[in-house]
């Protein structure tokens, strides 16, 4: 009997047995997606859950076909939500002509001294990107030679978790820890617990700006202890592919 099309197929669950091929159909999906920004996943299952994660949605018991769809969608309101933002930085500029400002101005702080100007970009293959905001052309620019060397583990799960919202609250890292831990976890000892990872995050991403010849004031992540969470002062987004200007960056708070 033939099977059905394959392009259907579910994604594995954990623990599942993964298909070795998800389908030679999904060469026309995947050449869509790469001109849609993303690393085209192939037939590869791994890249196709992996793809479905940067979206922000779950990949188990989704098709191809879903996660195909979701990722169309999703870099739809990207540039949507790029074009305003391109546009609110138009109107800010024709009104601050006038004011001599520094280089690399941010969204809200001025100068390469502050971690406000500052990116990192998850791309679809799980690799992070360092970018940098520019105030000529008011766009995020990609640091190509950079050594950015998040380390893989906790620090980089967390890491994922700003994406968001640019915070980490106990219950996220809680959840986290959990995924690393071997026995029993108690979310009273979160804070504790995520304390190193954190900071090997930290050093991870100040090694690389510094490398770069920028040294930023404070820290990157800090604790905010009357919301009992962690708040992110570089920007947390995903890197994404574009056809004139290279990799581009994307955030979504």
């Amino acid at each position: 009997m033939a099977a059905g099309p394959r392009e259907a197929e579910r994604l594995p669950v954990a623990g599942a047995t993964r298909p070795s091929r998800v389908s030679e159909s999904t060469d026309e999906m995947s050449a869509q997606l790469e001109r849609a920004g993303f690393a085209p996943p192939g037939d590869d299952p791994d890249a196709w859950s992996n793809l479905a994660r940067v979206i922000g949605i779950d990949p188990n018991g989704r098709s191809v076909r879903e996660v195909y769809e979701e990722a169309l969608a999703w870099a739809e309101r990207i540039c949507v939500s790029e074009r305003i933002r391109r546009a609110v930085n138009n109107v800010r500029s024709s009104t601050q002509q006038a004011c001599a400002l520094p280089e690399n101005t941010g969204f809200a702080f001025t100068g390469s001294s502050e971690w406000e100007n500052w990116g990192l970009g998850l791309d679809t293959c799980g690799m992070w990107h360092l970018f940098h905001f520019g105030r000529r052309d008011g766009s995020w620019r990609r640091h190509a030679h950079s050594s950015l060397q998040i380390p893989r583990g906790m620090p980089d799960r967390l890491a994922q978790e700003f994406i968001s919202t640019g915070l980490l609250e106990i219950p996220q890292a809680h959840a986290v820890w959990k995924r690393y831990a071997n026995g029993f976890t108690s979310k009273a000892r979160t804070v504790q617990t995520v304390k190193a990872p954190l900071s090997r995050l930290r050093r991870a991403v100040r090694d690389a700006v510094r490398k770069e010849g920028h040294r930023p004031n404070g820290t990157l992540i800090s604790w905010l202890r009357d919301k009992n969470c962690w708040q992110a002062r570089i920007k947390f987004g995903y890197a994404t592919r574009r056809e004139k200007s290279g990799i581009g960056f994307q955030t979504r708070y």
